[in-house]
Parts: structure tokens; sequence; C-alpha cells
């Protein structure tokens, strides 16, 4: 109830007008709703309220564009520019809102003056090459990172860029290759075989996949992550379904507030066929992750095999409006792919 929730955030700021979590809550809330302009509003009113928090002044940028506020956002990007060019980390978020601000030249430009300025340092590469990732120029994003790694073939951040941007490409085969590599050199990062279980999952090499999972739950075996993905998985793919439950609630156990975990017991008590405990754990999961497309389509599936086919069609179409090119929400929807 998006609305109401609103309506409640502002009734309680008109009382409690330097509430700041609050009223951070209300800039999400308005701008998952697509509610730009209020969202600014509130935005401008948080960044204020907090001169040196670069987060703020980030989503106040952001927001000035999607607003339509164009010369207002300019104006920030400069402020940004000048307080973030120590940074690497920051300069990607800084490049991110001048592709939005449809200036890619000067996002691609902020990543090579400064790896000039920084000459052989591996942060510049990296930054080089997931500059041009976020101009939409994939190609050149990859080859930028397999330099990065050529020349850096101990650096987990080298592995990390070209795992992820090959696996953002799904490019299955090389991120697979990636992915099994660095964990041959970092043997003891959970997140690696996790990546590298995806990938392998993606290619459709499910014993490959639940291999890389248990070597980390072997490892840890109270590793949350690790207990959710292989239970999500085994659901997933309808297989061995108790033992999937077991699994994701461990996970949950350990931790109870993500929303990612209760989106896998959801999914896992549906696949069992407990359509009405599927529905608890997947309402509250849709809350939790901010309405995620995939935790949208899982709702909506429990709806439709309730028999409630409006509330199916609109989780349906809420998840299209996070994802546009999902293939089976659309298909659901009865849309051309």
């Amino acid at each position: 109830h998006d609305s109401l929730a609103v309506q409640c955030y502002d009734r309680h700021l008109q009382a409690t007008a330097n509430d700041d979590g609050t009223r951070r809550r209300l800039v999400g809330l308005l701008a998952r709703n697509g509610r730009f302009p209020e969202a600014y509003r509130e935005a401008r009113l948080v960044s204020e309220a907090n001169p040196g928090d670069d987060d703020a002044r980030f989503f106040e940028t952001d927001l000035a564009f999607r607003s339509g506020a164009a010369a207002e956002g300019r104006e920030l990007l400069k402020n940004l520019e000048r307080r973030s060019w120590q940074e690497p980390d920051e300069l990607s978020r800084l490049i991110t809102l001048e592709v939005l601000a449809k200036r890619d030249a000067v996002g691609l430009d902020l990543a090579d003056r400064w790896a000039a300025q920084h000459p052989g340092e591996l942060r510049g590469e990296l930054l080089r090459a997931r500059a041009a990732a976020i101009a939409g120029r994939p190609t050149e994003a990859l080859e930028r990172a397999r330099s990065a790694l050529r020349n850096a073939p101990d650096s987990l951040a080298a592995f990390r860029t070209l795992g992820g941007l090959a696996q953002g490409g799904k490019r299955w085969a090389e991120a697979d290759s990636v992915w099994t590599r660095a964990a041959k050199v970092f043997p003891q990062s959970a997140d690696i075989r996790l990546h590298l279980a995806y990938t392998r999952e993606q290619r459709g090499d499910l014993a490959g996949a639940e291999s890389a999972v248990r070597e980390v739950l072997a490892h840890d075996p109270q590793n949350a992550s690790a207990l959710n993905s292989l239970g999500y998985m085994l659901a997933d793919h309808n297989l061995r379904l108790d033992e999937a439950e077991r699994l994701i609630r461990q996970a949950v156990e350990l931790e109870p507030a993500d929303g990612s975990f209760i989106d896998s017991l959801g999914w896992v008590l549906y696949r069992l066929g407990r359509l009405a405990e599927a529905r608890v754990q997947l309402e509250r999961a849709v809350s939790l992750t901010g309405w995620d497309a995939t935790v949208c389509e899982h709702l909506g599936d429990v709806y439709k095999d309730l028999k409630l086919n409006d509330l199916a069609r609109k989780l349906y179409q809420q998840g299209l409006r996070r994802d546009a090119d999902n293939a089976r929400l659309r298909l659901k929807l009865g849309l051309k792919p």
C-alpha cells in the first residue's frame, strides 16, 4: 500500500520535520514508484540537512535528472566532480550520473583523465573498464578489464571486474573461466565461488554449480549466502525440495531480514505446493526487496495458482516496470518478447 505509506510519512514529517531517517525512506519509496519530482524535492531537503553526506548528494543528483531538472543536475555534477576526484569508486558513481545525463563522452573523459594522472595504477585501468561498461560499450569494457588482469594477475579487484563484466554480458564461458582461475588464486574467497556457482548454473552445469557452493559450506557451514544459494538453486530446478527448504530456513534463521532469503523460502514453499505459506513469505519479500522483478514474478505465480488472476497480473506488471526486458514476465502478460 505504497500510496498510503507516502501519506503516513508526509503526516509524520509535518510534525517532525527533522526526522532524517523517515525522510530518506520517503525518498526511496517515491523513487521506486516513479514519483521523481516529489522524490527530488525531498532528497534536496536530506542533502541540505547533511552537507557532508556524499551518498545523499549523489542520490539528489540522480533524481534531478530523472525528474527533468537537467540544469540543476548539471550544477550538482560539477560539485560532485570536485569532491569525487580523489577516489575511483566515487568517480564510478559520478560517471554513472554523467551517462544518465546523456553525457557519455564526459564520463569516459573523467576516467581517462584520472588514469592519465595516475600512470601504471591498476585502479585507473579498472576505472576505465567500468566507465566503458557504464557508457554501454561492453566490448571496450571487456578489453580494458582483460588488459588490467593481464597486468595484475594476482589482483582480486581485477578478477572481480572482468568476471562481473563477462557475467553481466552473459558471456558464461568466459565468466566461468575467470571465476575458476580466481578461485585457484583466492581459495578462501566465498564470494568468488558463489559467482562461479551462478555462472555454472547458467551454463546448465548444475553438478558443477552445486560443487562450488558446497566447497564454501565445507569451510563455513554457517555461510548464509551459500545456504540460500544452494537451496534456491535446488528449488528453482525442482530438485530435492525437502533439502532445499532446510537449507533456506537455515539461511533465514541466520539473516531473518534478508529479502532475497525470504523470497527463496516463499519459492520453495510454492514448489512444495504450500501456496498459503508461500504467499505470506513472498508478500513480505516483495516489500523487503523493493518490488524486485523476480520476487514480483514469484508472488504473481502464487496468486495465479490461487486463482487470484487480477493480483497476479498486477504483480507481473509491477515486475515488468522494474525489468522491462524480462522475457518471462512479458510472456505471462501475453506481450511480445
